[in-house]
C-alpha cells in the first residue's frame, strides 16, 4: 500500500466572503412566508413543511438570523388574531361557526399559555425563632384562607 505524503503545493487562496462549512439553506423570504403561514393560525414548527426543513432548522435559524427571529414574533401576534377572531366568530355564531369551547379553550392554553387566573405570591415576614408553633400554624392557617 502506497504512502500518502503531503502536497508541498501552497494552500489555495479562499474567494473574499467564503465562509467554511456548508452553506446555509436559509433565504430571506421565508421571513414573509412565515408571517404569513402563522397568520393563518397555523404553527411555527409547520412552517418547515411547507420549505422542507425539520424542526431543528428551524431553530437553528432563530439564533443566526434576527429578521427570521422578528418574524416568528409577528406570526405568534398574527396567529393570536387568528384564533381570537375564531372564537368571536364561535362565541356568537358568527357564520355558522360552532365553537367546542373545551377544544378551543385547550388550544388557546397550549398555543399562548393562557391561565385560568393568575398566580398570587404572599410574603410573609415573620421571625419565626420567637414564634411558638402554635403561633406559627395560626399565622399560615390565616395567610391561606384569606380570600383574593
Amino acid at each position: 500500500m502506497a504512502k500518502k505524503t503531503k502536497s508541498k503545493l501552497p494552500p489555495k487562496e479562499k474567494p473574499e466572503g467564503y465562509t467554511f462549512g456548508r452553506p446555509t439553506d436559509y433565504k430571506k423570504e421565508y421571513c414573509q412566508m412565515l408571517i404569513e403561514h402563522m397568520s393563518e393560525g397555523l404553527s411555527f414548527e409547520s412552517f418547515g413543511g411547507v420549505i422542507d426543513c425539520d424542526k431543528a432548522t428551524l431553530y437553528r435559524w432563530l439564533d443566526a438570523q434576527s429578521d427570521f427571529s422578528n418574524a416568528k414574533a409577528i406570526g405568534r401576534q398574527k396567529s393570536l388574531i387568528f384564533w381570537e377572531k375564531q372564537g368571536v366568530k364561535g362565541l356568537f355564531s358568527i357564520d355558522g361557526i360552532s365553537l367546542n369551547p373545551t377544544v378551543y379553550r385547550l388550544n388557546m392554553i397550549n398555543r399562548f399559555a393562557w391561565k385560568d387566573k393568575a398566580e398570587e405570591e404572599k410574603k410573609i415576614e415573620i421571625q419565626m425563632d420567637k414564634l411558638t408553633d402554635e403561633e406559627l400554624l395560626k399565622i399560615v392557617a390565616e395567610a391561606v384562607q384569606k380570600p383574593k
